[in-house]
């Protein structure tokens, strides 16, 4: 006896299960292309590590936005010791803590290159005078350039800074060079991890690890396949009583 059973399949379900299914796969698909960004980073950040700084004291300022992020460089000059920026709501490991940045004046240049000395423990402290380690005789930084750290959402408005050192939560080059009177450069110098003049320091590519990004991915597109699982097993076609006999 033939059978006169049909997929069941009505509109709503369909029209979901056409919505959601290519939702899923894109977010698998995006978390891939991003797993496979960081890869490169990562692997641009270690190739950096090891290798040699380039000296960039000849650079005018243009060629020195030029520079790709994790380049590791070499500059003399000195720093503007009484001119920091303290990066404050910089968790580390469950705990308060902030950057410190210093404005380094390169020989012959007429811009400034912020560099990141590192995390100290603690919030920033709001008063003006508070001592933020100031280097002394320090004619030399090397490093590795990043960019400026940036919040997940930016609000409106402008910072307002009074005093030195300056407590700030995510300024841009823009916002710097204004407080400072100079143009500044686009990226910050990572200050290398054992120069005398910094605190804690343990750098790494921002945001998550590439095997994170992979794991979410795993995870979209096994529910993307639960998914089409689900909808065969809810529509597929069932014999009837008389027709099982």
């Amino acid at each position: 006896m033939s059978s006169n059973s049909t997929w069941r399949l009505s509109f709503w379900p369909v029209l979901a299960f056409a919505c959601i299914l290519p939702l899923l796969l894109a977010l698998g698909a995006w978390q891939v292309q991003r797993g496979v960004e960081k890869q490169a980073a990562y692997a641009r950040f270690d190739k950096a590590v090891s290798s040699g700084a380039m000296n960039v004291n000849d650079l005018a300022l243009e060629a020195f936005n030029r520079l790709p992020a994790y380049e590791r460089i070499q500059v003399q000059g000195h720093y503007l010791e009484e001119r920091h920026f303290l990066l404050d709501n910089m968790p580390r490991n469950g705990r308060p803590g902030h950057h410190v940045l210093t404005p380094f004046q390169p020989q012959n240049a007429e811009y400034l290159i912020m560099v990141d000395r590192g995390w100290r423990p603690g919030l920033a402290p709001r008063s003006t005078g508070e001592p933020a380690g100031i280097p002394r005789n320090t004619h030399e930084v090397t490093g590795m350039l990043a960019t400026f750290p940036q919040p997940a959402l930016q609000l409106a408005g402008k910072p307002e800074y009074e005093g030195w050192p300056r407590v700030a939560q995510f300024p841009t080059a823009g916002e710097l060079s204004e407080a400072l009177g100079t143009p500044v450069a686009s990226r910050r110098l990572l200050l290398d991890e054992n120069a005398a003049e910094g605190y804690q320091r343990d750098w790494s590519p921002p945001g998550i690890a590439p095997a994170r990004h992979f794991a979410y991915a795993f995870q979209w597109f096994g529910l993307a396949i639960a998914l089409i699982v689900i909808f065969i097993v809810m529509a597929r076609p069932r014999r009837s009583k008389d027709e099982r006999k």
